[in-house]
């Protein structure tokens, strides 16, 4: 669960998440939380011990001993073994560099016992030498796009009539929150979000956003199709998979690929103009121009809304699709644009990129597979460890939420009060359930058991969490 802390306090800020571990079994449970963040390019910077420096490479027996380095390579940007404490400043200034550089993502460092207890007393100059101003390590720079390019992109862009937005997971961090509102806003391009980039595009620019997940049929491609200009803004694995249908079954449309990373261009086809460098800046270069037919290219995708909610109520049961409306209607009426929501479970994913409230800038964030199970508690409380004025909710099911329900202690011990809503997946719980509100409480958290959610979930209540330093544990169990 540390692991995906550090995800949850890296997606709360524009820095990294670190996560420090044991020697072997400790980093095996690192795993699922390094994937998630490699899934979504999250910086997080692991640190963990290794046996003596002479028993690795190749690894000698020895209590929990593991090649820790060939473990991490598929997961990570970057990772190293410090064989010399020298070379310690050096090689953590290089991995935090590299876990902000774009694309962000995890790195790790492996420090054997015999260098990490070493005894070195060393003068303050010395000592400078090997500490340097942290702002230099620090990636903060912007990446112009090529200027040709540019122009190029920008010529297509305002000959466009019906242009579309996808939107992948990579614009939902902070920093590039004030483009994205300011190029939606001017233009009102229609945006369609994978989950990752789901609250990329604030609902307050007053363009059309929908969620990927609701045009997956032959209507929904149909719409999409009727475009003449598809922008790719840092496209997600989600996105390719569904560009790739698109053009398996329509002839390719003309397409703007944005993106930190060229290594991610052509990989989903044929662009016709490959922005690499700062989204930011491109998004504020494309605002220069306007391209003609708005009200024309969203009339049809507005009109789709209706089979929207058909494709929801057909999936989730009337009851429980009426109950979640009324968690989310409940979370809205609370919700600021400085909150945060982390939202997990196939039902209450679906249902939330319907009525939850959406203030762009990451504030929601939506877990679902490929997603680690279970990993909607410990981001929620990463994200509060960050950002202790926030609120921050969790609504979750029963299955994913057990899987770290532990934690529960850890928000008790470092007053780390989410308002979490557990749903319970089948309308009557089988005896050998536990008790989440009882475990709950004997953990330090306050635990609620609700029956009947429409009525007895409100503002007040949601609210109460927030004035307990150990949160609010609502399992709901009337579906």
């Amino acid at each position: 669960a540390s692991a995906l802390m550090a995800c949850g306090y890296a997606l709360a800020g524009d820095g990294p998440g670190v996560v420090i571990s044991t020697v072997g079994a400790g980093v095996i449970y690192e795993l699922s939380g390094l994937y998630y963040a490699w899934l979504n390019r999250i910086p997080i910077i692991s640190i963990a011990p290794q046996v003596q420096s002479w028993r690795i490479k190749p690894i000698q027996e020895n209590l929990q001993a593991l090649d820790q380095d060939e473990l991490f390579a598929p997961l990570t940007k970057f990772h190293s073994i410090i064989y010399h404490y020298s070379r310690l400043a050096q090689l953590l200034q290089r991995a935090y560099r590299i876990a902000l550089a774009p694309e962000p993502g995890p790195v790790h460092l492996d420090i054997p016992l015999d260098i990490a207890f070493e005894k070195r007393y060393l003068r303050a100059r010395a000592l400078a030498e090997l500490i340097s101003d942290s702002e230099k390590t620090r990636f903060t720079g912007k990446m112009e796009p090529d200027s040709e390019e540019l122009k190029k992109a920008m010529k297509i862009f305002s000959e466009a009539k019906k242009p579309l937005a996808l939107v992948g997971r990579g614009m939902a961090r902070p920093g590039y929150g004030w483009a994205v509102e300011k190029f939606f806003s001017k233009n009102k391009v229609p945006a369609l979000c994978s989950k990752a980039g789901f609250s990329s595009v604030p609902r307050k620019t007053g363009a059309f956003v929908a969620g990927l997940d609701f045009y997956q049929d032959g209507q929904g491609l149909d719409l999409i199709q009727e475009s003449d200009l598809y922008i790719l803004l840092e496209p997600d694995a989600e996105l390719g998979f569904f560009l790739e249908k698109i053009n398996r079954t329509h002839p390719q449309k003309p397409t703007i690929q944005i993106s930190n990373n060229p290594k991610g261009f052509y990989r989903f086809g044929a662009i016709s103009s490959a922005l690499a460098g700062s989204p930011d800046l491109i998004l504020n270069h494309l605002c220069q121009v306007s391209f003609a037919g708005k009200e024309q290219s969203l009339e049809k995708l507005i009109q789709h809304q209706a089979q929207i909610f058909k494709q929801v109520q057909a999936k989730v049961p009337e009851h429980r699709l009426n109950a979640l409306a009324e968690i989310f209607s409940s979370i809205n009426r609370i919700l600021t644009d400085k909150d945060f929501v982390v939202v997990e479970g196939k039902e209450a994913v679906l249902c939330a990129q319907i009525y939850l409230e959406n203030y762009g800038s990451g504030r929601v964030i939506l877990v679902s597979p490929p997603a680690p199970r279970g990993a909607g508690f410990p981001i929620a409380l990463g994200i509060k460890a960050r950002i202790k004025e926030a609120k921050v909710f969790l609504v979750s099911e029963r299955k994913s939420f057990k899987v770290h329900s532990r934690e529960l202690q850890t928000g008790f011990r470092y007053h780390l009060g989410i308002c979490s809503l557990v749903i319970a997946e089948e309308d009557k719980l089988r005896e050998t359930e536990p008790d989440l509100a009882r475990l709950a409480k004997s953990l330090g958290v306050k635990g609620v058991s609700v029956q009947e959610p429409i009525e007895e979930i409100n503002e007040e209540l949601l609210g109460e969490a927030f004035e307990l330093e150990s949160g609010l544990l609502l399992e709901i169990r009337g579906f």
